[in-house]
């Protein structure tokens, strides 16, 4: 039988489904959750861990096929990818759980049928392992697994026992953690004695197939392991190794998962075929090292597919960064094969091809994608070009060097010599140069960056009640809460109303250990039977209020959910309260009704986004009381003209008065709905919240706009958001994009702030054009609209339009101020020389050379002049000398430098404003009173040298001046 991939996945799917009652759960993002990391999802469990945890689940027997991606972190293949036939960034895992339902025994059962019977691999290829024990934990050997397998009918000399790096599995040093049994396959057919010693030695000749883990532990921060009160299977195989099991292929390139996009790539490239040589990034051999870059192009042009499906961009930032550095990996592999632009785009419908029936969200974008991609490639490639310009200009300054040392490496990389140059770029043009890098200087430059950069943030990760205390309250059967109450509120006009409700104290939390009461001063967490108060989810944050008890007070910091328990986080402001107390809750009623017309105006504005800008991701939002921050993907750039049309779109929503609907839905239905909204990263429960706006669009027919999965609580109808204005952008030209806005009362203001800067900005324009305004009152008043734009929330177009403006004004104060200062500067020496007796001026002034020159080249029928600025510790001389006096032999330059030797470090130069040393000539140096005092001895003693040698000479007045 052929089997072909996607037979091979879809029979693993329907053998889990019909035969043994899975359900068939969608593989999950590969984007983590936020609380996640900043890595890709590398695992098909990444979705279920809230169920190990101890949250209920919603199906007890589940299947899927689960993308995957390893970049970075703790499993990262891709310096290995191209070098070998079998790793990739890329994968897919086919997977099979049971949660609290079925065990070890119906689990190996499963997979041995599936194996054997189903895909018809030989038994006796197939090689099983489970968990030794360890003496130092005293945990036994899990010979239950062992014997279940012998009665399956695997013999003895196929069975092996290994230790806790191969066959036991945790989440992490605390939590949910088990023995596991792995099913391994003898790819070279050998007896018994020889395979079963290559399982777990590192070997491709006996390979892991299938991997089963049995959650039955929990392990505590102390290391003890405590049972779970449920047990779980969580088993995973990779695909893209069955796939080459079953294809008889000894390459997983050489399946049909791969081999199609290599014949596109054959057919793209000028360089020799495909002949699946191995070899190193350093290989020498030229075959080998087109293979690898075969081998790089078609894992990575399948991974960056798999990622812009998801709405991932290439840019700066963690998974952006990672996505952008594997494209460039990918052109650079394209350039070994000689490949035109345009290679990587070009392959992307055969990865539609091969993966768009088992992920859809592929084939919804293809072009989109490939424009993506092109758009990278010419980024890149530019970028090339530019650092080879940088490199060079570099190494003129550093000469010939063999060596880079880290500083000079930092210096290319930071821009010092033109634009900033990637490190890998740096590494490969200094290769191609034969000159060598200090790699660990490098990495202690870059470690120091980020230490820099972390001391600029601020952490605060909240911490939750500990896992052994959730299961206590499990065990005692307390009972989850229901909070279904933060739903009930009523409104009439705009005005809104969150009534009381009375619940009981079921559990005390006091520094992670349950307790029977608090007093007052102290911290604890409170778990209710029903609350109203809102817990932190889906950006919003939690609700502040009271909890009023007939004996205490207390003060609701923080809320938060934890396997189904509201826990109220509290401070006890008086009094003691004791488990088991009737009590009233009492919610912040402006605080939550801030956060619901924060959240509501949230949808508006991801709405009206997409609308203007098309393609539009939410990749996050920040919901609190006084403003909503929103963070987004899409590939074009956000200008002030898109602004303006979102916040127009915007304010026409409000205006209608749009009716917000919540309703309750089955998850799998509600993702079918025509334009809804929801995040890829986000784990939604079976059942969901919808809220949508609905509004009359002529006579009696409604129209839906927003509709979005959304468990946070909302104004009830749009007109109560009043207004919302767009404060802030970060990212406008970048692949992430955030916004920041403000709604209600601070939008009417900051629109009244934008108002009053305007008129300032007005009034400005026109104290200009008065003569009796002097420039000093306009810097001031320049000062105060300075002060305006940083303290005052302004609309983020107005701000710019006012700030445009603004920046002209300031352009013509300055051109007064300058004509001001030179009109005063002019008559300052115009007096020197209408008051000083004698034949030339030698005087002290504040100037700058540039408006001192232009004076002097102003003034008519002027003497010489020499002017000392001795404010600064290297003072400056300027002796400039009028043309008729040039004419008879007195020239500045010579004048100028017999008194240089007067001056401690002095330097004469000419002037950039006047280039004629005859005319004007200057001099630096350690000038003082009496340094001038000596220059004036010899500047007078020069003058008169040179007087003595002319004929009589007359000034403008007829004096005799020789």
């Amino acid at each position: 039988m052929r089997w072909g991939s996607k037979h091979i996945r879809q029979t693993f799917i329907d053998f889990f489904n019909k035969q043994h009652d899975h359900v068939i759960i969608p593989s999950s993002s590969i984007i983590p959750k936020k609380s996640d990391g900043t890595y890709f999802v590398n695992a098909g469990m990444n979705q279920f861990k809230s169920i190990f945890l101890g949250h209920p689940a919603t199906h007890r027997r589940v299947v899927n096929s689960q993308k995957c991606v390893r970049i970075g972190g703790k499993h990262n293949d891709l310096d290995d990818v191209g070098s070998d036939l079998c790793h990739h960034t890329f994968f897919e895992m086919l997977g099979s759980w049971s949660f609290g339902d079925y065990f070890k025994k119906e689990a190996c059962a499963m997979a041995w049928e599936l194996l054997t019977s189903v895909y018809r691999i030989p038994p006796s290829r197939l090689y099983v392992t489970y968990f030794g024990g360890d003496q130092q934990l005293r945990l036994q050997p899990d010979h239950q697994s062992r014997d279940i397998w012998r009665d399956i009918g695997v013999k003895d000399d196929h069975l092996l026992p290994c230790g806790m790096a191969d066959n036991f599995w945790d989440m992490g040093d605390t939590g949910p953690c088990g023995p596991c049994t792995e099913i391994h396959y003898d790819h070279t057919n050998v007896p018994p004695d020889q395979a079963i010693k290559l399982v777990n030695s590192g070997s491709n000749l006996v390979t892991e197939l299938w991997n089963l883990v049995f959650m039955q532990y929990n392990r505590e921060s102390n290391g003890a392991l405590n049972a779970l009160p449920e047990q779980h299977v969580d088993t995973g195989m990779g695909l893209e190794r069955l796939t080459a099991l079953l294809q008889n292929k000894k390459s997983n390139y050489d399946t049909d998962l791969f081999l199609p996009i290599i014949k596109h790539i054959e057919k793209y490239s000028r360089a020799a075929g495909y002949k699946g040589q191995c070899g190193s990034a350093t290989d020498t051999s030229h075959q080998a090292g087109l293979d690898r870059a075969y081998r790089v192009i078609s894992d990575h042009v399948r991974t960056i597919t798999i990622c812009l499906a998801e709405g991932l961009l290439p840019g700066n930032d963690d998974l952006q960064q990672k996505l952008r550095m594997l494209m460039h990996r990918a052109f650079n592999a394209a350039s070994d094969l000689k490949s035109p632009p345009g290679l990587l785009s070009n392959l992307i419908p055969s990865v539609i091809e091969s993966l768009g029936e088992a992920y859809p969200e592929l084939q919804h974008y293809p072009q989109h994608f490939q424009d993506i991609v092109n758009a990278a490639e010419e980024n890149y490639r530019q970028k090339i070009t530019n650092g080879r310009h940088c490199f060079q200009r570099a190494l003129q300054k550093y000469g010939s060097v063999k060596r880079l040392t880290g500083d000079q490496v930092w210096e290319i990389h930071v821009g010092r010599f033109g634009d900033s140059v990637s490190l890998d770029l740096i590494a490969d043009l200094a290769t191609e140069l034969h000159i060598q890098v200090d790699e660990e200087a490098v990495i202690v430059k870059m470690t120091e960056k980020k230490e820099r950069d972390a001391q600029g943030r601020i952490y605060t990760e909240k911490t939750v009640i500990p896992s052994s205390i959730e299961l206590i309250l499990k065990h005692m059967g307390v009972p989850i809460t229901d909070d279904s109450y933060k739903y009930l509120y009523q409104s009439e006009n705009g005005v809104y109303e969150i009534s009381s409700i009375r619940s009981n104290v079921l559990q005390l939390v006091k520094d992670n250990s349950l307790c029977e009461s608090v007093e007052g001063g102290e911290r604890c967490d409170v778990i209710l039977d029903k609350t109203q108060f809102y817990s932190e989810a889906g950006g919003q944050v939690s609700d502040k209020g009271t909890i009023k008890t007939g004996t205490g007070v207390i003060e609701v910091e923080d809320v938060q959910t934890v396997a189904g328990y509201v826990v109220h986080r509290c401070f006890v402001s008086s009094g003691v309260i004791r488990v088991g107390d009737l009590c009233t809750l009492h919610i912040n009623q402006d605080y939550r009704f801030g956060c619901m017309c924060n959240h509501t105006a949230t949808h508006v504005l991801n709405y009206c986004l997409n609308e203007v800008l098309g393609d539009v991701k939410q990749q996050g939002s920040k919901i609190t009381p006084t403003k909503l921050s929103f963070d987004f993907t899409c590939l074009g750039n956000l200008t002030l003209k898109a602004l303006q049309k979102i916040e127009d779109i915007v304010a026409d929503i409000i205006k209608n008065g749009q009716k917000v609907l919540r309703r309750e839905m089955m998850y799998s239905d509600a993702i079918t709905l025509s334009h809804v909204r929801y995040l890829n990263n986000e784990m939604y429960p079976s059942t969901v919240y919808v809220v949508s706006f609905e509004h009359n669009a002529s006579g009696d027919r409604s129209e839906v706009t927003s509709v979005e999965l959304c468990g946070g609580t909302h104004v009830h109808n749009t007109r109560d958001i009043q207004d919302l204005v767009i404060t802030s952008v970060s990212g406008a030209q970048a692949a992430t994009k955030n916004l920041t806005a403000v709604t209600g009362l601070t939008a009417k203001q900051a629109m009244i702030n934008a108002t009053r800067v305007k008129d300032q900005i007005v009034q400005l324009e026109s104290d200009i054009g008065n003569d009796e305004v002097v420039s000093d009152i306009l810097l001031n008043l320049e000062t105060n609209i300075e002060r305006c734009f940083t303290d005052l929330v302004l609309p983020k177009v107005k701000r710019e339009q006012l700030k445009t403006r603004f920046d002209k004004v300031k352009v013509k104060i300055h051109q007064k101020r300058n004509k001001d200062e030179k009109n005063d500067l002019y008559q300052k020496v115009k007096n020197i020389l209408d008051t000083t007796n004698g034949p030339f001026v030698l005087d002290f002034m504040q100037f700058r050379v540039k408006e001192i020159v232009q004076v002097l080249d102003s003034i008519p029928d002027k003497k010489p002049i020499i002017l000392f600025n001795v404010e600064k510790k290297i003072g400056t001389c300027i002796c400039y000398v009028p043309q008729d006096y040039q004419l008879h032999g007195l020239v500045a330059d010579k004048w100028l430098n017999s008194m240089a030797c007067k001056v401690r470090n002095s330097q004469c130069f000419s002037s950039r404003y006047n280039s004629d040393t005859k005319t004007v000539f200057l001099m630096t140096g350690s000038l003082d009173i009496d340094t001038v005092d000596q220059c004036r001895t010899v500047a007078q003693l020069h003058f008169q040298q040179w007087a003595s040698t002319q004929h009589t000479m007359t000034n403008s007045d007829n004096k005799d001046i020789s």
